[in-house]
């Protein structure tokens, strides 16, 4: 059967591109990746995954900062 993995991840702030990351098939079967940033106002974080077989998967959370 052959490898099923994420070849692109994308993180958007509020629909703009802030970083990307290209994968392949030898990165490890559950790989962790980390991603820091400043939040700089209230928010809708997206990451979009895109594998190998051509399936795209978005993930989407609105983020909310509250300054003391």
């Amino acid at each position: 059967q052959p490898a099923h993995f994420i070849n692109d991840i994308e993180f958007k702030w509020n629909g703009k591109v802030f970083t990307k990351i290209t994968g392949w098939e030898t990165i490890s079967a559950n790989p962790f990746y980390e991603v820091k940033f400043k939040v700089p106002e209230k928010g809708k974080l997206s990451v979009t995954f895109k594998d190998n077989k051509g399936e795209i998967t978005t993930k989407t959370k609105i983020i909310i900062y509250i300054i003391f």
